[in-house]
């Protein structure tokens, strides 16, 4: 139930706000190598979307009264915008990502966060959508079993 998320929600949103102010901050400490830097800024403009994206997810999830197949659609609306709008500001960026020596780092780097992000974000809003995860375990954030096993 969306409910048992309220206080996470509010959490989340206030990290991100947080956050977000942060970023202005690190920008306006260099902002004459950030504006003269293509690259620069559109890494700054991924990391504030990356960054504001709870706020709106906070937003939809404290709601009142909407339904569950709303909320799903909203998700995979907002997840959508997200990925078109990451899409167009990565094209920005001229300059490739410095080699790494971390395996882990560059799959990462390959696979995208900015990807993943919009992914993990469609799917919560197909799963809340189609109340998949009530049907199979009556509460998603509850599950104190494996869905497979008899009740």
């Amino acid at each position: 139930m969306v409910t048992d998320w309220e206080s996470f929600a509010v959490m989340a949103g206030g990290a991100s706000s947080a956050l977000t102010g942060l970023l202005f901050v690190a920008v306006s400490l260099d902002r004459v190598a950030v504006t003269e830097s293509q690259s620069l800024r559109a890494s700054a403009a991924q990391t504030l979307l990356l960054l504001v994206t709870p706020l709106p997810i906070a937003a939809l999830l404290l709601t009142p009264d909407q339904p569950q197949w709303l909320l799903g659609a909203e998700l995979i609306c907002l997840a959508g915008v997200i990925a078109i709008t990451l899409i167009v500001v990565g094209r920005a960026k001229r300059h490739p990502s410095p080699p790494v020596n971390s395996r882990l780092a560059s799959i990462l780097d390959r696979r995208s966060p900015n990807l993943l992000t919009s992914v993990f974000l469609a799917a919560a809003g197909i799963i809340e959508a189609t109340g998949v995860a009530e049907a199979s375990t009556g509460s998603f954030p509850r599950c104190s079993r494996p869905c497979w096993e008899a009740r």
